[in-house]
């Protein structure tokens, strides 16, 4: 069963369950089919977590649309159980179906679209579990962002494997038996050995030359074959026991030899990507670091401080993240803002009405080229609006500054810094450039 779901439920906001578990099952799966559409188009979480976040969510938004008709495919009769659109029910389909996708850069996407806006409006009882949820994508994100290796736990490169001494026995052959082989001979030689009978022996005496010489000649020559064959039998053995050790270390070096270059390899890929990671690490630090101490836009070709401040507290963070390499660990969203925070009336203290600050860049924006604004990414003509959006729709042109507000549930009297504001808008855009947003 879903944590978050269920979190949800405890804290009394999904209604109308009335201790049926078969329409809380329903609501799960829904949140499932939701997740993977989700993870299908990666822009839409952006919308999703909007919705799901958003107390005053329109019933005619596309994300709770999306979320309503999944409920309705494995529940068709909610709305004789819910007479009145279940908003809240939809939203937490929705925040089940991001917390699901959770994981990697989805977590950066939504976790940097959320962050912000979470601080701008107004939870009930739900506030808890959100909160919480969001601590969770906020640990994956900067797990997964762009962070110093730790060289210390850098791994060793393997030692060289001891190359394994052949072991072998000693050849040993067999010995004759000298009292067979006495007999034998003796045998061979005349009928008695020194006054003993001996088996199978010739029949003839040496004076008796001629038999006796065919006779010894025959058995002689069996004598010396048998123990012959017996030597030869012996050595065979003992070489084919020597080439099979052989065969075997030949086979157990090659193992270790492979063994050991799979272990070279896989240190110096790693070695390699540690180098990697550290050298964008240093990339980052020393772009960020220029950056803000040089205060100059690349893309404008001038300082910010040449800018009026409301207007360079909106361009600075898609500046800025055209420097470095997303997604970017918290310290650099930071590094940012005290950046905004050094221009003139730009500091955290000074506070800024949400629709006059946008009416004044809206004011401003002539001091733009024209092909600026056009290369971000436009907002979505339908659904909720993040910070970034609205800042984006009004840098592109758009004067209904009333309505850029509604469509993202803020009041116009709702106050926020230069500082603060860049931050927003630096970690929503990294949101939807990873998103992948227009795909």
């Amino acid at each position: 069963m879903s944590e978050l779901l269920k979190s949800l439920n405890k804290a009394g906001l999904i209604e109308k369950l009335d201790g049926n578990d078969e329409r809380f099952a329903k609501i799960e799966s829904a949140a499932k089919n939701v997740a993977q559409k989700l993870k299908e188009s990666p822009p839409l979480m952006i919308r999703a977590v909007l919705a799901g976040l958003d107390p005053d969510i329109p019933s005619d938004d596309p994300a709770i649309i999306m979320a309503a008709d999944a409920l309705a495919e494995v529940w068709t009769s909610v709305l004789s159980v819910h007479t009145d659109p279940p908003m809240f029910i939809y939203r937490a389909i929705l925040l089940d179906a991001c917390n699901q996708v959770a994981d990697g850069l989805s977590a950066i996407v939504l976790s940097y679209t959320a962050t912000d806006t979470l601080s701008l409006v107004r939870l009930g009882r739900e506030e808890p579990v959100v909160r919480g949820m969001l601590a969770e994508w906020s640990k994956i994100s900067e797990s997964v962002s762009l962070i110093v290796p730790n060289v210390t736990e850098a791994k060793r490169a393997p030692a060289t494997k001891k190359i394994q001494q052949l072991e072998y026995e000693e050849t040993k052959v067999a010995k004759v038996n000298r009292d067979t082989l006495l007999n034998r001979v003796a045998a061979a030689s005349g009928q008695n050995y020194k006054g003993n009978t001996v088996e199978n022996n010739n029949p003839y005496w040496s004076n008796q030359q001629q038999h006796w010489s065919w006779e010894f000649t025959d058995r002689m020559t069996a004598l010396l074959a048998d123990h012959l064959d017996l030597v030869r039998a012996e050595i065979a053995k003992s070489q084919n026991g020597l080439i099979k050790q052989l065969e075997q270390h030949e086979t157990h070096q090659l193992e270790s030899a492979k063994e050991l270059l799979s272990a070279q390899r896989s240190w110096l890929q790693d070695a390699v990507k540690q180098s990697e990671e550290q050298r964008k690490a240093d990339h980052l630090r020393l772009n960020t670091l220029w950056w803000c101490e040089a205060l100059y836009s690349s893309s404008l070709l001038c300082s910010y401080r040449e800018l009026p401040p409301v207007l360079a507290g909106a361009v600075m963070p898609f500046d800025l993240l055209n420097e470095v390499q997303a997604p970017t660990p918290a310290s650099v969203t930071y590094a940012l803002s005290e950046a905004v925070a050094k221009l003139p009336e730009a500091e955290f203290v000074n506070s800024y009405k949400i629709r006059e600050l946008l009416n004044t860049i809206l004011g401003k924006i002539s001091e733009l080229p024209e092909a600026w604004a056009k290369s971000l990414e436009s907002p979505p003509k339908e659904g909720r609006l993040s910070i970034r959006d609205i800042i984006v729709a009004v840098l592109q042109g758009e004067k209904d500054t009333k309505k850029l507000l509604q469509r993202s549930n803020l009041e116009p009297g709702v106050s926020i810094s230069l500082p603060r504001l860049a931050q927003a808008i630096y970690r929503q855009e990294q949101a939807v450039r990873l998103a992948g947003a227009g795909q």
